[in-house]
C-alpha cells in the first residue's frame, strides 16, 4: 500500500489528484474486541490499557480519530500528496 499511495500521488499528480493513506495501529471496535480480546470485556480493557501504556501519547486509536485524520487530508492542504499518515499515538516510534 505503501509503494502505491506514493506511485499513484506521483502519476495522478499532474491531474491535481491527491493520494495519501492512513495507516492506523490497534483500533477500539468490535474487531479487537473479538479477535484480541476474545470477547471477553475484561480481558480487552486489559489489553487497551497495555497498549495505551506503550504509546507516548497513551491512547488506542478509535475509529472516529481515523475518519478525522481523513477529513483532515480532505479539507486540509491543497498540496500535500504521497503522504503515510501513521495514526498509532506514537506507538512504531
Amino acid at each position: 500500500m505503501n509503494s502505491l499511495t506514493r506511485t499513484l500521488a506521483k502519476t495522478l499528480g499532474k491531474k491535481k489528484i491527491r493520494v495519501n493513506a492512513v495507516l492506523p495501529g490497534l483500533i477500539d471496535g468490535d474487531w479487537a474486541f473479538n479477535t484480541w480480546g476474545g470477547g471477553d470485556a475484561e480481558q480487552y480493557e486489559g489489553l487497551k490499557k497495555v497498549f495505551a501504556d506503550q504509546t507516548p501519547l497513551g491512547h488506542v486509536t478509535t475509529p472516529e480519530d481515523v475518519a478525522d485524520t481523513i477529513l483532515s487530508l480532505i479539507t486540509g492542504s491543497d498540496y500535500v500528496t504521497g503522504q503515510l499518515v501513521t495514526l498509532d499515538s506514537g506507538f512504531t516510534l
